[in-house]
């Protein structure tokens, strides 16, 4: 049989301890896309292909050849984000662009655009870079038309391209011409004061990349970081647009340290700085006996050597990111409040005991279907809010109340549903450890007992 057990109260919420005072989010994200760039130049990003264009040191085409495989680990490349209009990318780009094949005039528009980026590197850096050269003379002695297309190729594949063997990404002049790129075709043409990094550079008038949409539960397209609408009221350089937007990307796609349930509305990502990187948040997923018993055996209080960042995220409308939640804390006040959700949604049956993992704590608020034995997934009707894994993240994190809209929802499923689970119960037991101290009631006097009245209205 399921018993409730003694839980401990909510502790305080999120506190700074640290004597320096925490960075802003964009300064933190940068600084998260810095530490994971590697030699990644700046404005670039690991891309993949389907084919490899091979030129000679003279701009003669030595053949097309499809990678079957496609290139797993990839190239680091240029990048930058495109909207509706017209936009080349060195090294790696369309077909379209690098080879002008597709229907229509788009396709000759955008190898156009290919051809002029080339004239651009070569004319800068063509005395240098051999590879310039010999791309601008592949595009202007029209060599594409002496490949023959192979049947299975599409505008938008990627083709990569080399010149005597080497990948033209891989060129040394390739890094800064397109930081002169970037800077002509992103930047505000002002200088300013970087609200990132604080040192004076040039400003950005749009962002330079953007974050791919299967990361941003409900986003359509890419969704840039920042929407800049003037850049004197939101002055960033380039080089730290850049930064943060990786940073972001980076916590969001890590496999072991992001999470976004089926059919929630929001994304979370998380990284640990500092000495400490002993990570808890593992904890929540899979809430394994001995390490959890490990961790409340530790000694509260503490300040530890590491530092706790995570970020919440989800899409406001088709192309536009909502950043939910931002915390920027000592990793001994995270612990401590996980050790506390932990404690509280300890489950007890006979002399065994059971810590119930965040997805099953997510799924519990859908309604149960006795027939599968099991809780609706997402896409069923009377599934799980969108809702819920946002704000049991917050209730943990930050050491808060269960939501008040949660905890209704939740009734009404089990009234509904005439069905109450440990992980159900679980749920109730840390509803009740967290609610809001109430108002100590002062009892009346009793005047049989001679109490006095004086004070008291009547």
């Amino acid at each position: 049989m399921l018993a409730l057990v003694r839980i401990p109260a909510a502790r305080a919420g999120l506190r700074h301890t640290s004597e320096s005072p925490p960075m802003t989010i964009f300064a933190e994200l940068a600084a998260h896309g810095r530490a994971g760039r590697g030699d990644l130049p700046v404005f670039h990003r690991v891309r993949h292909a389907e084919f490899r264009l091979d030129l000679d040191l003279d701009g003669n085409p030595l053949g097309l050849v499809p990678l079957r495989t496609r290139d797993r680990r990839g190239h680091p490349a240029p990048s930058v984000k495109r909207t509706s209009n017209i936009q080349p990318l060195l090294g790696i780009d369309d077909v379209q662009y690098v080879l002008g094949w597709g229907a229509g005039r788009r396709a000759d528009a955008c190898h156009t655009a290919y051809r002029d980026m080339a004239h651009r590197w070569r004319d800068a850096e063509g005395a240098q870079d051999p590879a310039a050269a010999a791309l601008a003379a592949f595009l202007d002695g029209d060599h594409a038309r002496t490949l023959s297309p192979p049947p299975d190729i599409t505008a938008k594949q990627q083709v990569l391209i080399t010149v005597a063997g080497v990948p033209v990404t891989q060129s040394p002049t390739a890094a800064a011409f397109w930081a002169a790129e970037i800077t002509r075709i992103k930047g505000a043409g002002i200088t300013g004061l970087c609200m990132v990094c604080g040192r004076p550079g040039p400003l950005a008038r749009s962002m330079p990349d953007a974050i791919p949409a299967y990361l941003i539960p409900g986003a359509l397209h890419t969704v840039p970081l920042i929407q800049i609408e003037e850049p004197g009221r939101t002055p960033i350089c380039l080089p730290c647009a850049d930064d943060a937007t990786l940073g972001m990307t980076r916590a969001l796609s890590a496999p072991d340290t992001s999470m976004c349930a089926q059919g929630q509305d929001s994304r979370i990502g998380w990284w640990i700085t500092g000495e400490d990187t002993d990570d808890p948040m593992a904890l929540l997923i899979h809430p394994d006996r001995d390490s959890v018993d490990r961790l409340l055996a530790r000694e509260s209080g503490s300040v530890s050597p590491g530092r706790f960042h995570a970020v919440t995220v989800s899409a406001a409308g088709p192309s536009r990111l909502m950043i939910r939640d931002w915390i920027d804390a000592d990793l001994a006040v995270i612990r401590a409040n996980i050790g506390t959700w932990l404690q509280q949604i300890r489950t007890d049956q006979g002399s065994d005991y059971h810590y119930h993992s965040l997805p099953s704590m997510i799924a519990v608020c859908g309604r149960w279907l006795p027939d599968k034995n099991r809780h609706a997934n997402p896409g069923e009707p009377h599934s799980r809010p969108v809702d819920a894994q946002r704000h049991l993240l917050r209730t943990i994190l930050h050491a808060t109340p269960v939501p008040h809209t949660l905890w209704i929802h939740l009734l009404g499923r089990i009234r509904r549903d005439g069905h109450v689970s440990a992980a159900r119960i679980a749920l109730m037991q840390a509803n009740q450890a967290r609610r809001p101290d109430r108002t100590a009631e002062t009892p009346l006097p009793d005047p049989a007992g001679g109490g006095d009245l004086s004070g008291y209205s009547t």
